[in-house]
């Protein structure tokens, strides 16, 4: 019985990878929309995402050159996520790939104290806010998922007129 789960996941891993591809376009395209990445530049992450699982839909049930096309069209989505690299890179201030967890706010006129030792002065309670910062390399899951749906899909066009897909074996 497991030689032949193992037999059918190598038949059709392709097409298990972009069902895959396709919910991780999803879920970032979720995650975008629930955090609101919608002003501004940021709607292209969305847009973004919004493509690839339009991409990754196409993929999985077109065939042939249509499916290249489909696969040139994910290669291609794979440039915003350096794109989305520079610009959280420059949200933080920050040249591309410069390595710096979130920064904190102090108020102005901020001195070093404990808070109880502010508080026995009568002074305010040191409050610390955390800045928001984007995650430096986030958008690269984008690149990923596109790449990745790209090469799912060029797996299950044929290499060939004899009608062979990987090592000849026929798909059903």
């Amino acid at each position: 019985m497991l030689q032949r789960i193992q037999a059918r996941a190598r038949l059709h891993l392709p097409e298990w990878s972009l069902v895959l591809v396709g919910l991780g376009f999803l879920t970032v395209l979720a995650e975008l929309l629930v955090t609101r990445h919608t002003d501004g530049p940021q709607i292209m992450a969305v847009v973004a995402a919004l493509i690839g699982l339009l991409l990754a839909g196409a993929a999985f049930l077109l065939h042939g050159r249509a499916a290249v096309w489909a696969a040139v069209l994910l290669a291609l989505l794979a440039i915003s996520g350096p794109i989305g690299v520079a610009e959280h890179a420059q949200r933080r201030g920050f040249p591309p790939g410069f390595p710096s967890e979130g920064r904190f706010e102090q108020p102005e006129g901020f001195q070093r104290r404990s808070i109880p030792v502010a508080r026995a002065q009568g002074l305010p309670a040191p409050s610390f806010r955390r800045r928001e910062m984007p995650p430096p390399f986030a958008p690269l899951a984008l690149s990923g998922l596109a790449l990745f749906g790209a090469v799912a899909t060029l797996a299950r066009v044929p290499g060939d007129s004899t009608g062979g897909g990987p090592a000849g074996s026929k798909r059903s």
